[in-house]
């Protein structure tokens, strides 16, 4: 008896070290087929010709900051031409957005991995070939997205993070704590580390990450964090319940409250 259940016990932990995360990796990356194609405007290589990593970049050459931006996991890239002209116009930032591995044109395979290498190119394309000084990038993620921008955060210099309808970790959204030997994205563990100044929006009535994951995250969080929650709004509706120009106020103002230099301004005074 003892020797069976012991056999039923290695079976389990053998179940949940080695196929677990596979499931959970299933669950977390349900990709979409291509919303767009290379030929978009706007729609930019940052990788290279043999592993391309599709991006978007809207550039502002009067702007101070540039959002780098990470969307959630059943979108891409394409799915935001409107939403991202919106916000870099209204907010008066530059912006870059970039799909995951197995995302619109991106090659590869999602992984928590192959995202964080994949949020460190779009990283290095804004510090080494736009020549962004690392405190005029906002990191900015929606949904899966706010684990990479808390990555990001966590291990380079930003000047903000903001984190909309996000979670404290992928598989909390369905356990609500952690019974799991991993634990994908933790972002209640990393934004306790975090020192810019950050913004959470939320969904008050969020119907697939539920509200208390902004409330734990901004417990969490190194001061300064500002929590902003949106009556009325669920999981994919966030945008419009608030209102663009209440959105764009949020973005808008939380970008103004840092002030680094100028770098067109500089240049152009050379």
């Amino acid at each position: 008896m003892i020797l069976r259940i012991s056999l039923y016990v290695v079976v389990f932990i053998v179940f949940v070290l080695v196929v677990g995360p596979a499931i959970v990796n299933r669950a977390i990356f349900p990709a979409p087929m291509p919303s767009y194609t290379w030929h978009w405007p706007g729609v930019v290589n940052i990788g290279t010709a043999e592993a391309p990593i599709a991006a978007y970049w809207v550039a502002n050459p009067y702007a101070r900051k540039v959002i780098l931006f990470s969307h959630g996991n059943g979108e891409d890239i394409g799915m935001f031409d409107r939403f991202f002209h919106i916000l870099t116009s209204g907010a008066e930032c530059s912006l870059l957005a970039y799909d995951y591995p197995g995302y619109g044109l991106t090659k590869g395979t999602p992984t928590e991995q192959s995202v964080y290498d994949t949020a460190e190119a779009a990283y290095r394309f804004l510090v080494e070939e736009q020549k962004f000084a690392p405190e005029d990038i906002v990191v900015m993620g929606r949904s899966l997205g706010g684990g990479p921008a808390s990555y990001l955060a966590e291990k380079y210099p930003v000047g903000g993070l903001i984190l909309e309808s996000t979670f404290t970790s992928a598989p909390r959204v369905k356990t609500g704590i952690r019974i799991l030997p991993y634990d994908p994205f933790p972002n209640i563990t990393r934004i306790a580390r975090i020192t810019c100044p950050k913004l959470i929006i939320h969904g008050a009535q969020d119907e697939i990450i539920p509200f208390s994951h902004a409330r734990r995250l901004a417990a969490a969080a190194t001061p300064p964090c500002h929590l902003e929650a949106v009556e009325g709004a669920g999981h994919n509706d966030l945008f419009w319940v608030c209102g663009q120009e209440n959105y764009i106020h949020f973005i808008r103002e939380f970008l103004k409250e840092q002030k680094p230099k100028n770098r067109y301004l500089e240049k152009d005074k050379n």
